[in-house]
């Protein structure tokens, strides 16, 4: 079975893949990528100081084993478990929120004795407010690599739809340095997305989002 993963290093895309050549064949714009082979600590370093130059759009690591891919991760980086949600109003609008310089969705992370839904949804309300929250279908997951004061760690967020009725003002959570949240119209979704993460893309594309 061919596998592929992606990993977002500062908004740069680290492919994992089991089959280069169907990687390749799905989207051919990972073609461009610098290819390593093999997922180890050398590899992975070169390929994080490679993808410090603006320049260069993103990597690929291939390992034959899928199950290594995962398990490396493990051996490498701390992994951070959090949930987020896709929410939509009864008008059909996208709960978004503004963080930092950017248009993002609400997730956060796990708390000790609690599920990945239980999670989802609780971010969700503390981020922007929103009350009346019904959990939907899972939807996809982000994996998200970075550095903090000089441990590598890498966010696992689980996505979930969902779906509200309350019509209340929304309230950011202004301790998160959330310094919005918003109802957007699916038509209306363009600038927010010229202002995103790479993977927020991703995550709506799967949920059916066109802009």
């Amino acid at each position: 079975m061919n596998f592929i993963q992606k990993l977002y290093y500062s908004d740069k895309p680290i492919v994992l893949t089991n089959n280069l050549d169907a990687c390749i064949t799905a989207d051919p714009v990972v073609g461009s990528y610098k290819i390593y082979h093999g997922f180890n600590a050398v590899n992975l370093s070169d390929a994080l100081d490679f993808l410090q130059d603006k320049k260069q759009p993103g990597v690929i690591i291939e390992e034959h084993s899928s199950d290594a891919l995962m398990a490396h991760l493990g051996d490498f980086f701390k992994i951070i478990h959090a949930g987020g949600g896709v929410v939509y109003n009864a008008y059909g609008e996208l709960l978004m929120i503004f963080r930092r310089g950017k248009w993002d969705l609400a997730k956060g992370k796990l708390d000790e004795g609690e599920t990945i839904e239980e999670c989802s949804l609780r971010e969700v309300q503390e981020e922007t407010g929103v009350q009346e929250l019904v959990l939907g279908d899972f939807l996809s997951e982000t994996w998200h690599l970075y550095n903090d004061r000089g441990r590598n760690l890498v966010k696992h967020t689980t996505w979930y739809r969902m779906s509200s009725t309350d019509e209340r003002p929304l309230k950011p959570q202004a301790e998160e340095d959330i310094m919005e949240a918003r109802w957007v119209k699916p038509g209306d979704l363009k600038p927010f997305m010229n202002n995103t993460y790479k993977a927020i893309q991703d995550v709506l594309i799967t949920a059916g989002m066109k802009w």
